[in-house]
């Protein structure tokens, strides 16, 4: 294994994705005061998972076609982007674009990384190298959305989104001394498939999967803090250390049993 290049990787997820996890709690918050509705604020929530939804196959492609490292160094600068961009642009609408901009740029980020990660260990590891990055982003969403309505509650308003930006391009700038001979991408032209059959079966659990998902992110925060809950955002600390504490293990038993035969226990449990 490339322990550098892996430290580095470990390194930007750790700050990157704080950051950028900050808008899951206090975004709501943000919304509500600026006057949205309970509506509003679920479609404007919603934005990134959409974004991320329909964007997985375009970035798939883009990775492979420009190669790792431009991808992942481009998705920092729009993951901070997105991130200064709520410092100032108030309402829904903004909010919810600024939402899918984020959920595109972190899923063009953690595609990138992925993809790269795989080619600096060795075939046998790579699931488990893939397993410890992601394990690593649940960790972090354990914390940061309850931090980020802990400082809304503490008088730290938009200025904290000011903040996560500046976060985000320090955790990323180590992404500039990944070496650049592990990055693989597509030599010449090469056709894009945009769809084949064999896809519809995931793709339709993946959708059912995200919806759920995005039902919580949109309406959590909201719900709990008008049943008086003081940080709603707990919620998200109890989902992601359990998938922190499984995430490892389940890696290892999809290197063990194979990737279908695990879809059973996955499908039960969702």
């Amino acid at each position: 294994m490339q322990k550098k290049p892996f430290l580095l990787l470990i390194l930007s997820t750790l700050v990157s994705e704080f950051a950028c996890n900050l808008p899951t709690g206090a975004l709501p918050l943000a919304l509500l005061h600026d006057g949205a509705t309970h509506s509003e604020v679920a479609f404007a929530m919603g934005g990134g998972m959409f974004a991320q939804l329909l964007g997985s196959i375009p970035v798939g492609a883009l990775v492979d076609r420009i190669g790792r490292l431009k991808t992942i160094r481009a998705s920092v600068l729009l993951m901070a982007l997105s991130n200064v961009g709520m410092t100032w642009l108030h309402g829904p609408v903004w909010g919810g674009l600024l939402m899918a901009l984020r959920g595109f740029s972190m899923m063009s980020y953690v595609t990138a990384e992925f993809a790269y990660v795989t080619e600096i260990v060795p075939s046998e590891r790579s699931v488990s190298a893939v397993s410890t990055l992601g394990m690593l982003a649940n960790f972090v969403f354990a914390f940061a959305p309850a931090i980020g309505v802990f400082m809304w509650n503490s008088g730290i308003g938009r200025e904290q989104f000011l903040y996560g930006g500046a976060l985000t391009l320090a955790g990323g700038s180590v992404l500039w001394f990944l070496p650049q001979k592990h990055d693989v991408r597509t030599k010449g032209r090469s056709r894009l498939i945009l769809m084949r059959s064999v896809w519809l079966p995931a793709m339709a659990f993946l959708t059912a999967a995200a919806m759920q998902s995005g039902v919580n992110t949109a309406l959590a925060v909201v719900t709990f803090t008008q049943r008086g809950i003081g940080n709603g955002a707990l919620i998200f600390t109890s989902m992601a250390l359990m998938t922190f504490a499984l995430r490892y293990p389940a890696g290892r038993l999809v290197a063990k049993y194979g990737a279908r035969f695990m879809t059973l226990p996955v499908v039960a449990a969702q």
